[in-house]
């Protein structure tokens, strides 16, 4: 269960602390499959309601989250999402372009979005006694927007900036562009959020109007708010501003699978910027659903126990004993509508070892699926899973967050509350059972990249350029 750190989801996945941020609140809750703190409802149009109540301070998170993100850009058109995502902040029938975030700042809020693969979410942190009046705003450009040419335009070469900065300056960034783009192709998980750049320029006002009609409606999101706040206010006032906006009735696309995998494969990258060899594995998961959701738990400890800290696996072996590597790494990214992931990463301590840490870290992997974990080792992750992230509890965003992502790919509160048992029923047997299972080197691709090398020291395969797939 990742999301990334930032709002635009670059960066180290949020993904970890999302999925143990649900166990420490569900672990603290008095019911742990449905806390009593949280409330769920729906109103006749559709719009999904999840009130997370906590009256500590009299402050709530306000956030609508659409069923809609990366996922769901037409063929061609990638970043429509993203793009589609900075226009919700300008004008509507009612309020000027820049209206919006300056009425939240007049009442003392703050305000932001994010934009996933799978959803695209909207939030406001403010005072409880403004609840309504933030409904009102936030309803208001559910089915009010306005599109200007010359402010889209202006939109775009923004995006574009921010592809340039984020991405296109970053030879990890662009690596990781690579492995996706050949571990998930065709599914829409092989492009990246931001969009590839050669189709973005192309992005219009029409595409805008279309992506907007399609999937901004009040049967395609879901209102949470965390906070200072009850169900029986919450859902009159929701009634009052959202009830009245006609759903969609629009169904989802389908989304594509990838490619049959039948081999493991390795992306060489070369580029003048890069001062230090990076090594990123990513092997893809099968696809959640409750079946296999101990089995994913078991997945998570087994990363925690294979390359978190400095008591990883990985690290006393490639860092402490060997010192052929300066960092190492990784996630478990497994609640997604479509294929999860699981990533490991290292950091060569130069160009000569990327081989001998490739070699170790397969070693390691090795006896994970034929040699159980110690006792140690198992009660060590599941300790620090849980009491890494026990302040998720003192966040009501936090819980806003958790809840809101989790539901918007179809998981119900119940699925939520139940990681905790997952967790903690977890043994070695179920480690081994995850590593043999999840990671399976005919699902994995490795990406190498490394600073430009003399022609008689490149590394096996030679190099390729960082340029984007085109689709």
């Amino acid at each position: 269960m990742l999301l990334r750190l930032s709002f635009r989801f670059s960066g180290r996945p949020f993904y970890i602390l999302l999925m143990i941020m649900s166990i420490a609140l569900s672990a603290c809750s008095q019911s742990r499959d449905n806390p009593q703190n949280i409330k769920t409802d729906t109103l006749p149009n559709g719009l999904e309601i999840v009130v997370i109540t906590d009256k500590r301070a009299p402050v709530i998170t306000h956030m609508v989250w659409y069923k809609a993100g990366a996922t769901d850009d037409p063929d061609g058109k990638s970043g429509i999402a993203h793009y589609f995502e900075h226009l919700m902040f300008k004008g509507t029938n009612t309020l000027a372009s820049g209206e919006f975030s300056e009425k939240i700042a007049m009442m003392g809020g703050s305000e932001n979005a994010f934009t996933s693969h799978d959803y695209t979410a909207y939030f406001q942190r403010i005072s409880s006694d403004r609840l309504g009046e933030v409904m009102k705003l936030e309803a208001d450009r559910m089915t009010n927007l306005v599109f200007v040419e010359a402010e889209a335009l202006s939109e775009q070469d923004v995006v574009l900036e921010e592809r340039a900065s984020r991405t296109d300056s970053s030879p990890l960034a662009l690596l990781g562009e690579k492995l996706r783009h050949v571990l998930h192709k065709p599914s829409p998980y092989a492009r990246p959020i931001i969009g590839w750049r050669h189709e973005i320029e192309k992005l219009n006002v029409e595409d805008a109007k279309d992506f907007y009609k399609r999937f901004y409606a009040p049967d395609n999101a879901i209102l949470v708010v965390a906070g200072d706040a009850d169900m029986p206010e919450v859902k009159k006032l929701a009634a009052r501003y959202y009830g009245a906006i006609p759903p969609a009735n629009k169904p989802k696309n389908q989304l594509i699978k990838a490619d049959n995998l039948s081999a493991p494969e390795t992306i060489y990258m070369q580029d003048v910027r890069t001062r230090q060899p990076v090594m990123q594995r990513i092997y893809r998961l099968p696809v959640w659903n409750r079946d296999n959701a101990k089995s994913f738990a078991a997945l998570e400890l087994l990363i925690e126990i294979l390359s978190s800290g400095t008591t990883g696996r990985l690290y006393q072996s490639l860092i402490v004993n060997e010192k052929i590597a300066v960092g190492v790494g990784g996630w478990a990214d497994t609640m997604r509508r479509a294929h999860g992931e699981a990533v490991v990463y290292i950091s060569p301590s130069d160009t000569t070892h990327i081989d001998s840490n490739i070699a170790l870290l397969d070693e390691e992997i090795k006896k994970l699926k034929t040699e159980q974990v110690t006792l140690q080792e198992l009660e060590r992750a599941k300790t620090k899973t849980l009491a890494d992230t026990l302040y998720a509890q003192d966040s009501q965003f936090a819980q806003a967050r958790i809840y809101g992502s989790l539901m918007s790919i179809g998981l119900t509160i119940e699925d939520v509350g139940r990681w905790t048992q997952d967790i903690e029923a977890v043994s070695a047997a179920d480690i081994l059972k995850a590593a043999n299972l999840y990671l399976d080197a005919s699902q994995s691709i490795t990406g190498l990249l490394t600073p430009p090398l003399d022609a008689p020291n490149k590394i096996k395969s030679g190099s390729e350029k960082a340029e984007a797939p085109t689709s």
